[in-house]
């Protein structure tokens, strides 16, 4: 129905519109509906992604992930499944929710016709494999990174002079004290 499909799409124009004008309680409100209601709508998909902009703006981090999820679920397809998955990467590091980032960033990746958003993605990942994220502790090389390695007798040395002098601080307060202690005792005559 054309007016109907014309209807929806001033919906969500008069959403967007609301949003910068800084009226983001109707905005959410609207988009809610299109989202909601008229899922099967060709505005479906960016009244859903743009609630999610709106939660991710407020601050709102666990509302626009579980929209986000909505959305690569119900919209797989969509031009905007790149997008979508990347402001939801985003969005979980913020919850710091690293794996689950860790997976959307892989699943960008693996997605067919996103390969635009394939730099971007490995960007993260790079970052999140420097947290020990999505790292497989079955690689040979960080194996070897593992394995014990020889202290050199230099370390060794060095380890208990470190040792030696934390001692000899000790010794020497407590030798202060007990002179302190004696010297108490002399001035008084004994015990």
């Amino acid at each position: 129905n054309p007016s109907r499909k014309n209807g929806i799409r001033a919906l969500l124009h008069h959403s967007i519109l609301l949003w910068r004008l800084g009226d983001r309680e109707s905005a959410e409100n609207f988009l809610t509906k299109i989202k909601d209601e008229h899922e099967k709508s060709l505005f479906a998909p960016t009244a859903t992604y743009t609630l999610a902009l709106i939660f991710e703006e407020s601050g709102d981090y666990e509302k626009a992930n579980d929209v986000l999820s909505e959305f690569a679920t119900r919209y797989p397809a969509n031009f905007l499944l790149g997008e979508a998955l990347l402001t939801q990467g985003r969005i979980l590091m913020q919850l710091k929710l690293y794996q689950r980032a860790y997976d959307v960033y892989q699943r960008l990746l693996s997605e067919e016709n996103l390969d635009s958003y394939s730099s971007r993605a490995d960007i993260e990942l790079s970052y999140l494999e420097s947290l020990g994220y999505g790292v497989d502790i079955t690689d040979a090389s960080l194996e070897q990174s593992l394995e014990p390695t020889e202290i050199t007798e230099t370390e060794i040395t060095e380890t208990e002079i470190t040792i030696d002098t934390e001692e000899s601080s000790d010794t020497k307060e407590n030798s202060q004290e007990s002179s302190q202690e004696s010297g108490d005792t002399k001035e008084t005559g004994g015990y």
